[in-house]
């Protein structure tokens, strides 16, 4: 619902909305309120056996889009979170998905499927399709599982931790082979069944080779460069490497919300932080790449490249790089020649 016109309008609103006996009402602020002055925490007066939660999103008086969401986050969690509430053992949140990525859901989905297997539910997503209930008894997990792991997530979690005493499990959602197989163990390990992770690492290990045999003869000897702002690319790193894939240059673009190219695959890369995109050119012609990786594309210096975009926020699981690899593969077997291009064949044929 929008309500235009004061405080008097929201008051009245407010009073219809109670009629319909929701969980709580959530009244959120916008510029202009701020600019009129008008005050939401008012209406808190009208509370009475329903909650009324007031967020002042004003962007012109608390802050940018990135500041609105904390603040909306903590807001939240400060006014309906319960801290009466006792952990139970198999129960986990999961915070701080990105409900803007496309990928959200089926990340969702990968995720609850590998918790499933050690018998563990999803209490509650903070913040993300969940409801009022299953918010008040956040504490009733007694793990929580960052989506992502950058600079909102850590102020996420020190909040949490600071004032509702919880635990977080200490790396994100997997993304690549590695990654899910120390999430997986981790996971075993804390939910004390070892043998459980064992058995699904071993398992998605063969379907994981036998998917990097069936491009290797394709891609092995192709040189790869990369242009990222994503810091974290061991994901991508190791499949490309599985494959017999030659890296030439990993350009790292300055991003606030990560912390620092790093890697755990054991080797050197050339490597270079702090990228200058009008080096792009230059690059590609010095290393000539096969394949260029990168967030954003440009027709500028790619002929005869292929390009693909890196996801900001990669698909989890297993299969995260192989995937990619495939969509490289596949693009090499593709006879580029549309047929759009025979159309000065057809015109001279039908106006001669």
């Amino acid at each position: 619902e929008m309500v235009f016109g004061g405080m008097d309008k929201l008051k009245d609103k407010i009073q219809e909305t109670k009629k319909e006996k929701p969980k709580a009402i959530i009244v959120v602020s916008s510029c202009p309120s701020g600019i009129i002055g008008d005050d939401i925490d008012q209406i808190q007066d009208l509370e009475g056996d329903i909650p009324v939660i007031t967020l002042k999103a004003d962007g012109n008086l608390t802050g940018d889009y990135l500041q609105g969401m904390l603040m909306a986050f903590t807001g939240l969690a400060k006014q309906i979170i319960r801290k009466d509430v006792k952990p139970v053992k198999n129960l986990v949140n999961i915070v701080f998905e990105k409900v803007v990525a496309k990928n959200t859901n089926s990340n969702y989905e990968i995720v609850k499927n590998y918790l499933s297997a050690f018998d563990v539910k999803i209490n509650c997503r903070f913040l993300c399709e969940t409801d009022y209930d299953s918010l008040a008894n956040f504490k009733a997990a007694s793990l929580n599982l960052l989506a992502y792991r950058d600079y909102t997530s850590n102020i996420l979690q020190d909040f949490f931790e600071k004032n509702y005493d919880v635990e977080f499990f200490e790396n994100p959602f997997p993304v690549g082979f590695l990654q899910t197989a120390e999430w997986l163990e981790g996971i075993g390990e804390y939910f004390d069944k070892p043998s459980v992770a064992k058995e699904i690492i071993e398992n998605n290990t063969i379907a994981y080779e036998d998917r990097v045999k069936a491009v290797k003869a394709q891609l092995k000897g192709k040189k790869l460069m990369v242009i990222t702002y994503n810091h974290d690319i061991d994901w991508i790193l190791k499949s490309a490497i599985d494959v017999g894939i030659k890296i030439t240059k990993l350009c790292i673009l300055n991003f606030s919300q990560d912390e620092g190219f790093r890697t755990k695959l054991g080797r050197t890369f050339n490597f270079e932080e702090n990228y200058d995109k009008d080096k792009r050119i230059q690059d590609i012609e010095l290393y000539k790449p096969d394949i260029l990786l990168t967030n954003y594309e440009s027709s500028i210096g790619t002929e005869g490249l292929m390009t693909f975009t890196m996801p900001m926020c990669p698909d989890v699981g297993f299969f995260s790089g192989i995937t990619e690899c495939e969509k490289w593969a596949r693009l090499k077997e593709t006879n580029l020649l549309g047929e759009w291009k025979n159309d000065e064949e057809l015109f001279r044929k039908y106006n001669s």
